[in-house]
């Protein structure tokens, strides 16, 4: 506990501490030298809570990089808004849920050749009181690691059940909508069963189900998975693998498992130069007439420009999802644009 209230000060105080540090020997044939890492928090006389102080010091002291030479850390916030912002998603997820603040939305998927709707993706998003309170790529992580993702992808395909019920019943044509499954929720014992059920409920013909799998997760057991699938064939919907070419991308996962859908992620529409645009159209271009020739729909995400979406439909790729035509809609914004009749349609 030192009486200082600037960083100048405290390295002033304590410089002359981690010289002699570095000075000691334990013994004449020491021939290597300490180097000390300090976390500082400044506090005031006013101030109770020493106890968090000392840990908030203390877990600044081990951001060290690492160096070979002293260092001296000085307590910032931010690095803390992590852990705060996972603790209050965890803290609020469960009442969430029970009070439905998970929203539907939906992206369309659009033919590039028509322009016709060839499909649609179910996205989640958290609200509260019309506004968004967290983002996907703030909880949907957390959720994945403390597995909370499998009630939210069970209440996700309940949302998305419902939807389709109340479009079917008002008559109007629908297309099938895929929708992300974790990989814990994939190996849930009764997983089937309770897919099934919520199909059963709603009167949703399997047909218009795709459940979207990353390669990611199928890999991490590909003989389970592959065995889930089937099943999830059997029962009359469709497999899609999303993301393909975001990571290490095998063929050999195309050949393994029972795909009826294949997404190919953004990552294709970037380049770095103009030798790797040429690469990436013989690749993206293969890729795309081999997974058509294993009978597996294509889908191109991400697609945000006139001259993106001329590149991909030259390619004849099935599908396109992306910006250009829609971004993710409300679903009942998603029925009025997409699923009612309209006159000059």
């Amino acid at each position: 506990l030192l009486d200082a209230d600037t960083p100048e000060g405290v390295q002033a105080l304590l410089e002359p501490v981690l010289k002699q540090i570095r000075l000691f020997r334990v013994s004449e044939r020491q021939n290597f030298q300490i180097a000390c890492s300090v976390g500082v928090r400044f506090v005031t006389r006013e101030q109770t809570d020493l106890e968090r102080a000392i840990t908030e010091a203390a877990m600044t002291a081990e951001t060290s990089r690492g160096q070979l030479q002293d260092e001296i850390l000085f307590f910032d916030p931010h690095i803390y808004e992590p852990e705060i912002l996972r603790a209050e998603i965890e803290g609020n997820m469960e009442q969430a849920l029970a009070e439905q603040q998970f929203s539907l939305f939906l992206q369309p998927k659009i033919d590039p050749q028509t322009g016709r709707i060839g499909g649609a993706e179910a996205l989640v998003r958290w609200m509260q009181n019309g506004k968004v309170r967290f983002f996907p790529d703030q909880f949907i992580p957390i959720f994945e690691r403390n597995g909370f993702c499998v009630e939210l992808d069970f209440y996700m395909v309940e949302q998305v059940c419902r939807a389709l019920h109340q479009w079917l019943e008002a008559g109007y044509p629908v297309v099938p909508v895929s929708i992300n499954q974790c990989r814990q929720m994939l190996y849930e014992d009764h997983y089937m069963d309770r897919l099934c059920a919520i199909l059963e409920k709603w009167q949703i013909p399997p047909r218009l189900l795709v459940l979207e799998v990353t390669e990611r997760s199928a890999m991490t057991d590909p003989d389970r998975m592959r065995t889930v699938l089937l099943e999830v064939r059997r029962r009359g919907l469709s497999v899609a693998m999303d993301d393909f070419g975001s990571g290490y991308s095998s063929l050999n996962t195309l050949k393994d498992l029972p795909i009826d859908e294949l997404k190919l992620d953004r990552v294709f529409l970037s380049t770095l130069d103009r030798a790797d645009e040429e690469k990436r159209d013989q690749i993206l271009k293969h890729v795309i007439c081999l997974a058509q020739d294993l009978h597996m729909t294509t889908v191109m995400e991400g697609v945000e420009t006139s001259r993106q979406l001329e590149f991909i439909r030259a390619l004849h790729c099935d599908l396109v999802q992306g910006y250009y035509y829609d971004k993710p809609l409300p679903a009942e914004e998603f029925a009025q644009k997409y699923c009612m009749p309209h006159p000059e349609r």
